[in-house]
Parts: C-alpha cells; structure tokens; sequence
C-alpha cells in the first residue's frame, strides 16, 4: 500500500509540474530528473507539509480533471491556467510556492541548463 501511494506521489508530481519546469530548462528529461530529486528530499519531510502536499497536489488534479471535462475533451493538461488560479488563494498559493521553490532548489547544473 504504501508503495502505490509513493508511486501516486511522484506521478502527480510529474504530471503537476514537469511542463512548468520543462518551461524553465527546455528538456523533459532534466524536468523529470529535478522533480525526482526533488522526491527523494521529499521523503525527509514531516508529515504535516507531506499531507499538504499530497492535499495541494490532488487538488490541482481534480481541478485540472474538471477544466477537461469543462472544455469537452479539448485539451488535457490545463496546469497553466490552474497555477494561475492558485495564485488567488492565499493559503494554496503559499504551499505552490513552496513546491516551486524547493523543485528549484534541485536543479543540477549542467551545460544544457542556462
């Protein structure tokens, strides 16, 4: 069981910000690679910011689950346009940029990254 709910993790992670950090670094594979990283100082978290994490991650899922039904089938990555939404709310937008700030903490550098 907690396998799966490890694995539900990073695949929300993965599907929530690779294109927001694909953006910054113009490579998916380093994108996935940050967010991995990412993961595993993840793990040494408390349980308290993990469940708001998890909290903040499953809501933007269901939110970008309800824009693609919304928009009949359109397009399916909405994360752009939810991040935006976010910002509006206070609380939300605190835990966003906590996540943003710590996936960039895990940046590599390397030659491809400028």
């Amino acid at each position: 069981m907690k396998k799966i709910f490890r694995y539900t993790e990073k695949k929300l992670l993965i599907s929530c910000y690779s294109d927001e950090l694909e953006q910054i670094c113009k490579n998916k594979l380093i994108a996935v690679k940050v967010i991995e990283n990412f993961y595993t100082s993840y793990s040494n978290f408390n349980v308290y910011l993990k469940i708001l994490i998890v909290f903040h991650l499953v809501l933007l899922f269901f939110i970008n689950f309800v824009i693609f039904t919304g928009l009949l089938f359109l397009k399916y990555n909405n994360f752009n346009i939810i991040f935006k939404l976010v910002q509006k709310i206070p609380f939300i937008k605190n835990i966003h940029n906590f996540i943003i700030a710590n996936l960039l903490l895990h940046f590599e550098r390397s030659d491809n990254v400028h």
